[in-house]
């Protein structure tokens, strides 16, 4: 690898590691306020609707760290590659992309989980 490549590696893998975090802290932040919400209610609210989304914040929290977990994968599979053969492994290539799916999925669940608690009201 030239050093410019690495450096577009580092940046690649520090960027991608935000979004990891922000998407985890999100639905996180979202579940806990949900639970702290549903501890306070007077009853008011309909609760089917918030435990709905609260098992959506929580499904986004395991769906980001199972994609951060299959980007690791993915990082190690291709670094593998290039240490050996010179070039990038096309296994690391997919289980990388299966990561970010996962990674955006939490995305979009986080985004449902706000409709259903809408609906709440």
């Amino acid at each position: 690898m030239h050093e410019g490549q690495k450096e577009q590696f580092q940046s690649t893998i520090e960027i991608g590691l935000e979004v990891l975090k922000s998407s985890i802290l999100i639905n996180g932040g979202a579940a806990i306020a949900l639970l702290t919400f549903l501890g306070n209610s007077n009853g008011n609210v309909k609760t089917i609707f918030l435990v709905s989304a609260l098992k959506l914040f929580s499904g986004g929290v395991v769906s980001a760290t199972f994609g951060g977990f299959l980007t690791y994968v993915a990082q190690r599979l291709h670094l593998g590659s290039v240490a050996s053969a010179g070039r990038g492994s096309n296994a690391g290539f997919w289980v990388g992309n299966v990561g970010v799916f996962f990674v955006l999925s939490s995305i979009g669940l986080f985004a449902f989980g706000i409709y259903k608690a809408s609906c709440a009201f």
